[in-house]
C-alpha cells in the first residue's frame, strides 16, 4: 500500500477549479493579529500540522446577538440587532496507527495527535506559563478560518497489545476570532496617591500646629494636610 501524501497544497487551475484533495491544515500563531507565527522547537519552522485524512463533514455555525427585553415580566427580546456572534466551525478527525493510512503511520497515532494538540491548543510543557490556547488558522475548503480552539473530545477506540493507542477520534470545535480588530486602548496608570502637603526646605514642620490648640483639633487639622501632618501631630502629642 502506498503511503498517502502528509501534505498537498491547494492549486486553482486555469479553469479556475479548485484542487479538492487539499489536506486541511492549522498553523500556530502567537497572537490575534497573526503577525506572530509559533516555532516549532524541532523543525525552527512554524509550528503546523496537516491531518492524514479529512474530516468527513465540516459544520460552521452562525447566529445573532439581540437585545434583551429588560421590562418586568418579559422573557424575550426586543427583536432589535446587536450584532453578530462568533462563528463555529465543528469536525471530527481521525488519528490513525494502524497502518491502514500508510505504513509509516503504524503505532503513531498518539505521536500525531500530541503533535495536532501542540498546534491548536497548546505544548505539554508550556506548564502555567501560558494560559489560553494558540490562536490557529485552518485551511480548508479552499478558504482561510482564523480561529481559536473552543473545545476538544477525544475517544480513543482501538489500542495495541501493549495498551497504546492506535486510532484517535477528536471531535473539535473552533470559534472564529476577528483578527483585524484594533487592540483595546492601554489601561491608564493608577492615580498617584494622595500626600501631605510639601513641606519648604528648612522649614520646621511644628510650625504649622498651634499649641493652643486642644488634641482633638490638633489632630482633625492634621487629617486636613495629610498624613506626613498626622504623624508629626503623634510625634507631638505624645
Amino acid at each position: 500500500m502506498t503511503d498517502v501524501p502528509v501534505n498537498k497544497e491547494r492549486t486553482i487551475k486555469a479553469t479556475g477549479k479548485v484542487d479538492y484533495a487539499q489536506k486541511m491544515n492549522f498553523k500556530a500563531f502567537h497572537d490575534v493579529h497573526f503577525k506572530k507565527p509559533i516555532e516549532d522547537e524541532s523543525t525552527h519552522e512554524q509550528l503546523a500540522f496537516t491531518v492524514q485524512v479529512n474530516p468527513d463533514s465540516l459544520t460552521r455555525s452562525f447566529s445573532t446577538k439581540t437585545v434583551e427585553n429588560k421590562k418586568i415580566r418579559s422573557e424575550s427580546s426586543s427583536g432589535e440587532g446587536a450584532g453578530f456572534d462568533s462563528e463555529n466551525y465543528s469536525f471530527d478527525l481521525i488519528f490513525d496507527g494502524t497502518g491502514a493510512l500508510g505504513a509509516s503511520s503504524i503505532g503513531k497515532a498518539d505521536e500525531y495527535f500530541q503533535k495536532f494538540l501542540s498546534t491548536v491548543y497548546a505544548k505539554k510543557t508550556l506548564k502555567a506559563v501560558k494560559k489560553e490556547a494558540n490562536f490557529v488558522e485552518l485551511n480548508y475548503c479552499g478558504d482561510t478560518f482564523y480561529c481559536k480552539l473552543s473545545s476538544l473530545t477525544a475517544k480513543y477506540t482501538m489500542f495495541g497489545r501493549n495498551g497504546s493507542p492506535l486510532r484517535i477520534k477528536a471531535s473539535c470545535t473552533f470559534i472564529s476570532v476577528d483578527k483585524d480588530k484594533p487592540d483595546p486602548p492601554p489601561k491608564k496608570a493608577k492615580e498617584a496617591t494622595k500626600s501631605g502637603p510639601d513641606i519648604p526646605d528648612g522649614a520646621d514642620p511644628k510650625a504649622s500646629i498651634d499649641p493652643g490648640d486642644s488634641y482633638e483639633e490638633t489632630v482633625n487639622e492634621a487629617k486636613k494636610n495629610g498624613s506626613s501632618s498626622l504623624m508629626n501631630c503623634r510625634q507631638l502629642c505624645d
